[in-house]
């Protein structure tokens, strides 16, 4: 648990009366501890010790915390320094020598011991205060994620960070509803009347992701006839999503590393570099962590965006969401309300759904197809659901795996038609890597595209 005890280490919620005027008041702290997580505000001008003691202003209950770990100086910047711990201080992953003050750069974490402490500025509120973390503002639409038990942990940590400016990855399997995780904490952001700008890392070229994300000048290569805005500077004052950060090259890594840590971007050919103010949002299926420890992925592109770690839980884990989902995706195919049986309901909610939410919908949808606005039966699901008994399960995965496949199949076709055959968005359409769905085309016999500019663009 964490508790105050010094002048100037006050709750967040502090400001009021007299100090209603927009000034520089301090840096708003958010610790994230195993069992708790507390908001806090260091004002300007004082410094805060944490640890394990009692008489730490930051008084930490964690094993990895030492006694007396650190302190925070705040001021026109923030520093932090080591003051003799036995497990490190680190800022955005880097550990720091001990006793030394370093500076901690703007929307940058801590991580002291295994307690994340996210930073950012923090002013007196003007006459048009912001509202709380968890007031929907006026004209929004409301969260499309639903609060189950198993939800609740991962929602209460997006109601702490999303009024930050703190990096966020979000992982979890495939189809789990990360995207959704990324909309919550811009809708719950400052951010929220500004741009949730999303890109699939695996939806472009190593060249087209490039120009895309930074932005051109006019003659920066062939083709490039007139300069052009960069995706991440055109969402200035809002949220950035990388969907598949994973898919990533390298060398682009570099880049948006830079960006990152400086906030501040050059365009392909330009000579200057131009500010630009974003939150960034992260995710990925694939255990990045590990892959940056084998050098697949930058392991400091890592540290900067895992500021907060949000895992999504697996909807085998969120059963009970699963008839409000039904609702929610049958109500999408057809105007009318789609009645699904009490004996549907038992095989929908009984399955371990391994390709997740996503997997649920396409079952969902086709059912409601089938059912032409009658009520949904156990007839209009995949004979594996149907036949799922001790002596069936088994042969009948395969046949439930080929109807999936055979849905995705018509889908992959149907997004061809509707993108007139351009590949990356028709990939982007149903949320599925640029790779992958390359290699679905060749699986299905799909005739893949002419390539060409329709493909290009």
């Amino acid at each position: 648990m964490v508790s105050r005890r010094a002048t100037g280490f006050d709750d967040v919620t502090a400001p009021s009366g007299a100090e209603v005027e927009d000034r520089p008041l301090g840096y708003r702290l958010v610790a994230i501890e195993r069992d708790a997580t507390r908001e806090f505000l260091l004002r300007d001008g004082h410094t805060a010790s944490i640890g394990r003691h009692r008489d730490a202003t930051l008084s930490i209950r964690d094993e990895s915390v030492s006694r007396l770990h650190a302190e925070l100086r705040a001021g026109a910047t923030l520093e932090v320094r080591d003051t003799g711990s036995r497990n490190g201080v680190f800022v955005n992953g880097g550990r720091i020598a001990k006793g030394a003050w370093v500076e901690v750069p703007r929307g940058a974490t801590l991580l002291v011991g295994s307690v994340t402490i996210a930073v950012e500025r923090a002013r007196a509120p003007s006459e048009a205060a912001r509202p709380t973390r968890l007031e929907v503002r006026g004209g929004q639409e409301p969260s499309r994620l639903i609060d189950s038990a198993a939800m609740r942990p991962a929602l209460e940590l997006v109601a702490t960070v999303a009024p930050t400016d703190v990096s966020v990855l979000i992982i979890g399997e495939t189809g789990a509803g990360k995207e959704l995780f990324a909309e919550e904490i811009h809708r719950q952001s400052k951010r929220s009347r500004a741009r949730l700008l999303r890109i699939n890392c695996a939806s472009f070229t190593a060249q087209l992701l490039e120009s895309e994300l930074f932005g051109h000048e006019r003659g920066a290569f062939t083709g490039a006839s007139s300069a052009k805005v960069g995706l991440i500077e055109s969402a200035n004052g809002g949220t950035v999503f990388f969907d598949e950060i994973a898919e990533m090259p390298l060398d682009l890594q570099a880049r948006l590393l830079r960006v990152l840590e400086d906030r501040r971007v050059r365009p392909v050919g330009a000579v200057s570099e131009r500010a630009v103010d974003v939150r960034f949002i992260a995710a990925t299926h694939q255990p990045l962590e590990e892959l940056a420890k084998r050098g697949a992925f930058r392991k400091d592109l890592f540290y900067r965006l895992a500021g907060v770690v949000i895992e999504v839980p697996p909807l085998r884990e969120r059963r009970e969401e699963i008839p409000a989902l039904i609702e929610r995706f049958a109500a999408a195919v057809g105007a009318q309300p789609v009645r699904v049986s009490p004996a549907a309901m038992e095989l929908l909610s009984s399955w371990d759904w391994p390709g997740n939410v996503r997997e649920l919908r396409n079952v969902v949808e086709r059912a409601a197809l089938l059912a032409a606005g009658r009520e949904i039966g156990a007839e209009h699901l995949p004979r594996a659901l149907v036949r799922r008994d001790s002596d069936a399960a088994t042969p009948a995965a395969p046949k439930m795996r080929s109807e999936l496949e055979a849905l995705e199949r018509q889908r992959i076709v149907e997004a061809l038609a509707r993108c007139n055959g351009n590949q990356s968005r028709a990939a982007a359409m149903i949320g599925m890597p640029r790779r992958t769905f390359v290699a679905r085309l060749d699986a299905y016999g799909i005739p893949r595209p002419r390539k060409g500019a329709a493909d290009e663009s």
